[in-house]
């Protein structure tokens, strides 16, 4: 997640699972910022839409 549209790096990230189409799980990391610190980010298109990569 990015606190602002131009930020170089996200401030925190979430992991959602899917389900039948359907968000099925979601787990915050906002507060545990050494899980961001210690990630290799790359963004990119993620889906059919050409949209994904930034939250």
């Amino acid at each position: 997640m990015f606190e602002r549209s131009d930020d170089q790096r996200p401030s925190y990230m979430m992991w959602l699972g899917w389900r039948a189409g359907k968000i099925g799980f979601i787990r915050d990391y906002r507060y545990v910022g050494h899980v961001v610190a210690d990630a290799e980010l790359v963004l990119g298109c993620t889906s059919e839409t050409g949209t994904g990569g930034r939250s």
